[in-house]
C-alpha cells in the first residue's frame, strides 16, 4: 500500500531534521579549553587588519566592522554570514585594491607572474615585503592618505622599473609601442585600443620614470584587474589566512587553490555560495595559528542549525537519489579501496569505498543541491568534482593522474 502525501511529507521532514542532531558532541567539546580567539570579533578584526592591510587597526575602521558582526546579538546564522562579508570585505576594499592587490597586478604586467599558475605566481614572502612597502604609512580616508598612496606607488613601480632584471626583460632601447605591447602580453591580456593608448600616452621620454609610469597604468586599468580578479582573491585566501603559498605544506601541491579558483569562476565570483571565505576562517589550519581549532561536530551545530531547519521546513522536498560511478586508474583498471567523500552544501560529508572493481555508490542523497565528490589513494591524485543532484547519477567517474 502506498503512503500517503501526508505520511510521506511527515517521514521526509523527519528525515531532514534528523541531520540537526547528527554530530555527537562530548561534554569536554564544550569546555573553554575549546574557544579559540577568532571567535571573538574584535580579534578577528584586528588580526585582518594584520594580515591584509599589514597595519594594525584605526579605531573607526575597526568600530565599524566589529559592528557589522555584534549587531547580530548572537544569531549563529547572522554571526556566520557577517564574518564571511567583513573577511571577503578587506580584500575588496579600497586600501587593499590599492596595496596588497597593486602589488599583485604590477608584478603580473612585469614579469607575468599569474596567481593562477603555480610556476609563476607572486612569492608569500615578496608580496609581504612589497605590499608593506605600498602600504607603509597610509590609512585609506584619513587626511593625506592619497598623497602618501600616490609616493609609495611610484616609488615602488620605479623601483621595478629600475631593477636589473627588468631592465634585461625590457631593454630601454624599446620605443614606446613596443615597450607597452610587450608589457600587455607578459600580463596575458589584450588592451582595449583606449587603454593602449593611455599607456603609449604615460610612457612619456621613455626613461625611468616614463617606463614606471606606463606599470602603474597597466596595473590600473580594468583588463588587468579583470583577468587578476578571480585568481588574486583565491591566492589571498592563502596569503592573508594561512599566510603561505597554496603549493606550502600540508598541501604540497596546487589541487586545493584550483579547486577554489574553478568554483568561484563557476559561479561568477559568489564567494558566500561557495563558501569558500567560509572555508578558510573555519579551517583547522587557520584557527590553528591562535590556539586549538572548534570542534567540528560543535561547528556544525552551532553554525548550521537555523540554517538547516529553514531549509528542512520551507524547502520543496523530494524523494532521495542515489549517486554512482567508478573510480579507475591512468590504464582504465577500476582501483579498489579507494576512498570516496561525497559533501553537501553545509558541508555534511559521507564517505564510502571503492569495490574491487573500483565502482562505488551512494544512496539516500538529498536532491536540489550541489555536492563535491573527492577521491582519496595513496597510488593517484584526483580533481575533485562537483555535480548537481536533481536525481539519480550514474556513471561519475573519475580517472587518476599520474
Amino acid at each position: 500500500m502506498y503512503k500517503t502525501k501526508k505520511n510521506f511529507l511527515s517521514a521526509a521532514i523527519f528525515c531532514c531534521l534528523a541531520s540537526l542532531v547528527l554530530p555527537a558532541i562530548s561534554a569536554g567539546q564544550a569546555s573553554p579549553a575549546d574557544a579559540n580567539p577568532t571567535d571573538d570579533p574584535d580579534f578577528f578584526v584586528r588580526q585582518h587588519y594584520l594580515d591584509f592591510l599589514n597595519r594594525t587597526a584605526d579605531s573607526s575602521g575597526l568600530a565599524v566592522r566589529v559592528n557589522q558582526i555584534t549587531s547580530c546579538n548572537g544569531n549563529a546564522q547572522c554571526v556566520d554570514l557577517a564574518r564571511q562579508n567583513v573577511s571577503a570585505g578587506f580584500f575588496l576594499s579600497r586600501e587593499f585594491q590599492q596595496t596588497g592587490y597593486y602589488v599583485i597586478k604590477l608584478q603580473r604586467v612585469a614579469f607575468g607572474k599569474f596567481s593562477n599558475d603555480p610556476t609563476k605566481r607572486l612569492s608569500f614572502s615578496q608580496w609581504l615585503t612589497d605590499a608593506q612597502a605600498v602600504g607603509a604609512g597610509f590609512i585609506d580616508g584619513q587626511p593625506g592618505a592619497d598623497a602618501v598612496l600616490d609616493q609609495n606607488q611610484t616609488t615602488y613601480a620605479r623601483s621595478v622599473a629600475g631593477s636589473a632584471a627588468f631592465i634585461t626583460t625590457y631593454p630601454t632601447t624599446l620605443s614606446a609601442s613596443e615597450y607597452v605591447d610587450a608589457l600587455f602580453a607578459a600580463a596575458g591580456v589584450i588592451p582595449q585600443d583606449t587603454e593602449r593608448q593611455i599607456a603609449i600616452n604615460a610612457f612619456g621620454t621613455g626613461d625611468t620614470a616614463g617606463r614606471a609610469a606606463v606599470l602603474r597604468t597597466l596595473a590600473r586599468i580594468d583588463t588587468v584587474k579583470d583577468a587578476e580578479c578571480n585568481p588574486g582573491f583565491v591566492l589571498m585566501q592563502y596569503f592573508g589566512y594561512l599566510r603561505r603559498a597554496p603549493t606550502d605544506p600540508p598541501d604540497n601541491n596546487d589541487d586545493g587553490y584550483q579547486f577554489w579558483l574553478g568554483r568561484l569562476n563557476q559561479f561568477n565570483g559568489d564567494y558566500l555560495r561557495i563558501e569558500m571565505v567560509r572555508s578558510f576562517i573555519l579551517s583547522t589550519e587557520y584557527r590553528t595559528r591562535f590556539g586549538a581549532p572548534l570542534p567540528q561536530p560543535l561547528r556544525e551545530v552551532s553554525s548550521e542549525l537555523a540554517t538547516t531547519a529553514s531549509r528542512c521546513l520551507s524547502s520543496p522536498l523530494s524523494i532521495p537519489a542515489s549517486v554512482s560511478g567508478r573510480v579507475t586508474g591512468p590504464d582504465g583498471r577500476g582501483l579498489r579501496n579507494a576512498s570516496v567523500s561525497i559533501t553537501d552544501s553545509n558541508h555534511v560529508k559521507r564517505t564510502s569505498t571503492t569495490s574491487s572493481f573500483g565502482y562505488y555508490s551512494f544512496d539516500n542523497v538529498a536532491t536540489g543541491q550541489d555536492y563535491t565528490i573527492a577521491i582519496s589513494s595513496r597510488l593517484y591524485r584526483f580533481a575533485p568534482r562537483v555535480v548537481r543532484v536533481s536525481g539519480d547519477l550514474a556513471n561519475v567517474d573519475f580517472v587518476g593522474l599520474e
